[in-house]
């Protein structure tokens, strides 16, 4: 297993109702953002747009629900990851992939 800090790996917000409310690209360090209104969400990597050879540790997770509670947190942040650190914000610490190849 490694952590991927790729560029260019998508994540698609949608609301509760299901409608893409916004997405986030990865820069080169694997960091992604975005604004969001208070609001329940559902935040999915994109697999299509990992490197070659680069899967999801947990497919299971993903996509993930994610709960902006306060204002405070509508700037939602995450590094490479679908797995929230808080359930305020879809922030993480790390996309844990596996290797195909």
């Amino acid at each position: 297993m490694r952590r991927c800090r790729s560029a260019g790996v998508v994540f698609i917000v949608s609301d509760a109702s299901g409608n893409e409310v916004t997405t986030g690209t990865t820069d080169e360090n694997g960091d992604w953002s975005v604004s969001v209104p208070v609001g329940t969400y559902s935040v999915l990597l994109d697999v299509s747009t990992l490197p070659e050879g680069v899967d999801l540790r947990n497919p299971d997770k993903n996509p993930a629900e994610v709960v902006i509670d306060t204002p405070e947190s509508r700037r939602a942040r995450s590094s490479r990851s679908v797995r929230p650190r808080s359930p305020r914000s879809p922030r993480s610490n790390g996309c844990s992939c596996s290797s195909t190849a």
